[in-house]
């Protein structure tokens, strides 16, 4: 579905979405939470975008960052993503998913476990 085929709104498209699949199927949006710069998007506007995408009928928000400025600074680490989901799930009060540096099971589960993310995404 185009959005041109419902409307100018990111809410009459999302609504429309969600009335064409039903709700059996879950809707997932992937965000980048931060950009880690000081000119980019960050956590707080996340939180108020995922709150958005929750009222018009956004199931999980799959929480991801990073990648449009040269100049960032991104710490990579094991789970180096996760805040961003914990952040996410407690400030918009959602469902999330969490991917970055998960490698194995028990930290998968740890992560389940500690409430941080509702789901695990991996890559590659």
């Amino acid at each position: 579905m185009h959005l041109s085929q419902v409307g100018k709104s990111d809410e009459t498209w999302h609504r429309a979405i969600r009335k064409k699949i039903g709700d059996k199927i879950p809707i997932f949006a992937r965000i980048s939470v931060t950009e880690y710069h000081p000119n980019g998007w960050d956590i707080e506007s996340s939180i108020l975008l995922s709150k958005k995408l929750g009222e018009v009928g956004v199931d999980l928000i799959d929480c991801s960052s990073g990648g449009n400025y040269s100049d960032q600074k991104i710490k990579l680490e094991k789970g180096y993503q996760v805040p961003l989901s914990k952040s996410i799930k407690d400030g918009a009060e959602i469902l999330t998913g969490t991917v970055g540096l998960i490698s194995d099971n028990g930290h998968a589960e740890e992560i389940l476990s500690n409430n941080e993310a509702d789901a695990i995404f991996l890559g590659r």
